[in-house]
C-alpha cells in the first residue's frame, strides 16, 4: 500500500529553484563501485559510489542522488577510520539567496530500499545512520538500523537526527517513506532546527538502549531561523514542523536516565514527543539553562496529524513544556508500556500535554494503562500564554480524561468528546496491527470540520460523507469491497535485510 504524500509536494511547489542540477548513483553491493570515482563518473549507473557517505560530500544543491538495493555499512568497516555514516551538510539557503537550485536530495533507486547500518557507540561523538546539519534536503525511502550489537546493553545512535550547524540552524528538511528501526536513541527527530517535515515513516523498537532517554519521533529546542518562507499550510495555517502519516510502534526507553541525581527511572520512550519549546531560543552553551532566552517559546506552530502510535513505553503523544501545537486525527492506542515510567510520573495519558496554545481534535486514544487524554498548562509565568482546547476526540479504557480542576479554567472543552469502544478492525500491540474503522464504528462522521485535515493516513480525501470520520482514517462503505484496505502492507516494511 502507498501512502500518498501531500505536505511536502506543497511545500516544494512554493519553493524556488526545484531543478535537478545532477544525478548521481550509490550502490553499496556493486563490487565495482568505488568512492574514488569523480563526479562525471557517478553520474553513471554502471561506476556508482560506494558509499552514502561518499554521495553527502560532493552532491551540491540541487542534485540527487539515487541509492540503489543493498545493505551499505558503516564508513568505518571499509576504511577503517570513524566518519559518518552519511552526513548531509548542504547549504540550500544559500543557493536560493544566489538565485541557484535549492534542494538536495538523498533517495532510494525507483523500487528499491536500500539499507543504512551504523556503528553503535557508548561515547562520544556518538553516530548515527543519517546526520544533517544544512537546508533544503530531502531524505527518502531508506531503511535505517545499527550493526548488530548485544541488545540490552548500553550503547548512542540516532537513525535519522538533524541538528544545527556552527553558524546556522538547519532547516527546511523532509524526512519521508524510511524505515527507521532498533535504534538505541531516537528514531527520527530534529535539535535546534526549523522547518522539518517527517511523513510517511514507520518508526519501531528504538530508544530502548540508551541512558539519555529518546523516543521515536522527537523534537527538542526548535530555533528560528529568521527566515520566513515556505511553510507548510494546512486549512490556511501555516506550520513549520509537521508529523505525519507516520506509523510508532514498540519504542521504549529501557535503561535509567544518564542522571540519577534528577531521576533514576527511564523517562521517555514515547511515540512521538516535542519537548522544552519553551527553551527553543536557547544555543549549546554550557549554561544554557541560565540563558536570557531561557523562557523564549519556540512562536511558530507544529502539526502531528494522521500518526498511528501504538504499543509504545511512554506516552503515545507528549507535548512537553511546549506551544502552538495542533494535534489532530490520530489514532493512538495502548501506549504507556513501561511501568517503571507508569510508577514514577504523574502526568501519563496516550495522548498528554503540559503546554500552551494546543487544539486536540479528532483524535481516537485508547487506554491501556492511566489517562486516554491528559492536558494541562505548563506554567503560569510564560509569556503570552494560551489556553489548551480540545473537542470530537474518542477515548476509550484506562481513566480517561485527566480533569484535574486545577486547570479547568485554562484547558477548555469545545464539546463533540465521548467515550466508547472506538470498532478498530484488528488492534493489537503486533507489527500489522489494523486500526482502520469497522463498519458501524462510533468514530464514523464524528469529527470536527473545523479543525479536521484534507487527506487521511493513506491519503483518502477527507471527509467521505457529511462529516470527517476521528481517527487517522476516513472510512467509505459505500462500495461493495468496503472501500477500504483491509489490512496495512507493513510486514514487508519490517523485513531486514
Amino acid at each position: 500500500m502507498t501512502r500518498t504524500i501531500l505536505l511536502a509536494a506543497a511545500m516544494l511547489a512554493t519553493l524556488a529553484g526545484n531543478a535537478t542540477a545532477a544525478t548521481y548513483y550509490v550502490d553499496c553491493d556493486d563490487p565495482t563501485a568505488n568512492d574514488d570515482y569523480t563526479k562525471a563518473q557517478a553520474q553513471n549507473e554502471t561506476t556508482p559510489w560506494k558509499t552514502l557517505y561518499s554521495a553527502g560530500f560532493h552532491a551540491q544543491p540541487g542534485d540527487t542522488v539515487l541509492v540503489k538495493d543493498g545493505v551499505c555499512p558503516d564508513p568505518e568497516d571499509i576504511y577503517g577510520d570513524k566518519s559518518q555514516v552519511a552526513y548531509f551538510t548542504q547549504d540550500g539557503e544559500k543557493a536560493r539567496q544566489e538565485g541557484k537550485p535549492t534542494w538536495t536530495t538523498f533517495k532510494a533507486y525507483p523500487g528499491h530500499r536500500p539499507h543504512i547500518r551504523f556503528k553503535v557507540r557508548q561515547g562520544d561523538p556518538a553516530k548515527g545512520g543519517i546526520h544533517i546539519e544544512g537546508s533544503y534536503i530531502i531524505v527518502d525511502g531508506f531503511e535505517v538500523s545499527p550493526e548488530d550489537y548485544p541488545h540490552g546493553s548500553y550503547g548512542r545512535g540516532n537513525g535519522i537526527y538533524a541538528t544545527d550547524g556552527d553558524t546556522t540552524v538547519s532547516h527546511h528538511i523532509i524526512v519521508r517513506n524510511c524505515n527507521v528501526h532498533d535504534c538505541p536513541n531516537a528514531g527520527i527527530g530534529g535539535l535546534w532546527i526549523d522547518y522539518m517535515t517527517v511523513e510517511n515513516n514507520t518508526v519501531w523498537n528504538n530508544a530502548r538502549h540508551s541512558c539519555e532517554n529518546s523516543s521515536g519521533i522527537g523534537f527538542y529546542q526548535p530555533h528560528d531561523s529568521g527566515i520566513d518562507f515556505g511553510a507548510t499550510t494546512v486549512n490556511g495555517t501555516d506550520y513549520r514542523i509537521v508529523i505525519a502519516n507516520n506509523r510508532i510502534f514498540f519504542n521504549e526507553a529501557e535503561i535509567n536516565t544518564c542522571v540519577p541525581s534528577q531521576v533514576d527511572w527511564p523517562t521517555d520512550g514515547n511515540g512521538i514527543i516535542l519537548d522544552d519549546f519553551m527553551s527553543s531560543q536557547v544555543g549549546d552553551e554550557p549554561d544554557a539553562w541560565n540563558h536570557q532566552w531561557k523562557d523564549v517559546l519556540y512562536p511558530h506552530r507544529t502539526l502531528i496529524m494522521n500518526n498511528i502510535v501504538y504499543g509504545n513505553g511512554g506516552r503515545g503523544i507528549l507535548v512537553s513544556g511546549s506551544s502552538h501545537a495542533d494535534v489532530l486525527h490520530n489514532t493512538v492506542y495502548n501506549n504507556l508500556q513501561s511501568q517503571p515510567l507508569r510508577e514514577h510520573c504523574g502526568v501519563l495519558g496516550e495522548i498528554a500535554g503540559e503546554g500552551t496554545d494546543m487544539r486536540v481534535f479528532n483524535n481516537i486514544a485508547v487506554a491501556q494503562h492511566k489517562y486516554s487524554l491528559s492536558l494541562k498548562l505548563l506554567s503560569t509565568n510564560i509569556p503570552d500564554r494560551q489556553d489548551i482546547v480540545y473537542g470530537n476526540n474518542l477515548t476509550y479504557g484506562g481513566l480517561g480524561f485527566d480533569n484535574d480542576p486545577t486547570y479547568q479554567s485554562i484547558v477548555s472543552n469545545a464539546g463533540g468528546n465521548f467515550t466508547q469502544d472506538p470498532l478498530l478492525t484488528a488492534p493489537s500491540l503486533d507489527g500489522s496491527a489494523d486500526f482502520h474503522l469497522k463498519k458501524g464504528s462510533p468514530a464514523i462522521n464524528k469529527g470536527s470540520v473545523a479543525n479536521s485535515v484534507p487527506t487521511d493516513f493513506e491519503g483518502r480525501t477527507r471527509p467521505i460523507g457529511g462529516l470527517p470520520d476521528i481517527g487517522a482514517y476516513e472510512t467509505n462503505y459505500t462500495s461493495t469491497n468496503g472501500g477500504m484496505c483491509i489490512l496495512p502492507a507493513i510486514n514487508l516494511l519490517l523485513q531486514r535485510n
